[in-house]
């Protein structure tokens, strides 16, 4: 029985492992199975997804150690306990939490170009089309190529070339946002500098897209992610301000192709919603656009195969969420209190 403890605190760090190694690619982790549940997800609000996960794996062995041996009445209740408890917490915070709207209203914009048709004339001009001279409008990532030449107003995503370094970019009321965690091969190869010294003529090797500096100046009511660094959970949360009323997320998912990438990256993006009390703005090229709530509700989406946009008002942030407080903290301190239960077992069982 102490294997119980030990392999659900085991899966839970590799998930942590494989978020950190190699930049990392929190992916479709196994908290994330309860997306089909608004009301279990409300458990990230304090566990954050990696605790809700611990708990997952925790619950469904204690059920199905019970099959194996009839023995373990106890632990199946407590697989149970947990699982009701879980459910009560998320039933609570979902009736005791009203959504409030702002009377700021923006247009979210959502196109459909696939990778060898983005970057020309015409798809830059119906992307620009459809934007608002008045309201605050977002695009999608590198939407406008290497123009950021538009109305301040426009959340543009962009490539910005600087001296010889390139960047993933998004401009907004003369601010700039670079793109902080590259993907690998896709927009770095990893370990560069030793293979264009081996390869420099290569320039699959060469041309790496740079990674924008640690400290940034930008409005600092909105926190911008570009694609994929919205499922970083920890990188997200630390990227807030104390003033930060709204998360804004631009995507290119045409890499995915007709494959379920698109859906799993708009759910994952919808749990930052949740763990952090805020609401998320969405704009996708060929992927799922629309607006979540701070409880990770999905007020407006859009998932058109041509260019179209959303006016939507803005909902009002929760003031405070426990993992936005204090992070991982609680799921550290569970897997520690595994280990050491799972030994005090193991000790019991052997003398």
């Amino acid at each position: 029985n102490s294997k119980i403890f030990y392999f659900s605190s085991m899966w839970v760090l590799f998930e942590f492992l494989r978020s950190i190694l190699f930049t990392g690619l929190p992916w479709n982790l196994v908290g994330y199975s309860w997306s089909w549940s608004l009301v279990y997800s409300q458990s990230v609000s304090f566990l954050g997804i990696y605790g809700l996960g611990l708990l997952t794996v925790f619950s469904s062995i204690c059920i199905f150690s019970y099959i194996d041996n009839r023995k373990n009445k106890s632990y199946l209740f407590i697989g149970f306990l947990i699982l009701i408890l879980l459910f009560l917490f998320g039933f609570f915070r979902i009736n005791n939490n009203q959504l409030f709207y702002s009377e700021n209203e923006i247009r979210i914009v959502h196109t459909y170009f696939d990778q060898k048709d983005k970057w020309t004339n015409r798809s830059i001009e119906e992307t620009a089309s459809v934007g608002s001279s008045e309201l605050i409008t977002v695009f999608p990532e590198t939407s406008f190529g290497f123009n950021s030449k538009v109305p301040k107003n426009w959340v543009v995503g962009y490539l910005r070339k600087n001296e010889n370094n390139y960047f993933n970019s998004i401009n907004y009321m003369g601010y700039t946002y670079d793109k902080k965690i590259l993907v690998p091969f896709g927009e770095y190869f990893p370990f560069s500098n030793l293979y264009s010294d081996l390869f420099p003529e290569n320039s699959f090797v060469n041309n790496n897209l740079t990674k924008g500096s640690k400290f940034q100046k930008f409005p600092d009511n909105i926190t911008p992610l570009i694609c994929y660094e919205v499922i970083f959970p920890s990188f997200v949360r630390k990227s807030l301000s104390n003033n930060t009323d709204l998360l804004i997320n631009i995507s290119n998912d045409a890499w995915f192709g007709n494959f379920s990438g698109p859906k799993q990256h708009f759910v994952q993006a919808r749990f930052r919603s949740i763990e952090l009390g805020l609401p998320l703005v969405r704009s996708s090229n060929k992927g799922i656009s629309g607006i979540v709530s701070p409880i990770g509700n999905v007020i407006n989406v859009i998932e058109s195969d041509k260019t179209t946009y959303l006016d939507v008002k803005i909902p009002k942030k929760i003031k405070k969420t426990m993992y936005r407080e204090y992070g991982d903290l609680l799921t550290y301190f569970l897997i520690v209190l595994f280990f050491i239960i799972g030994y005090a077992i193991r000790l019991k069982q052997n003398s």
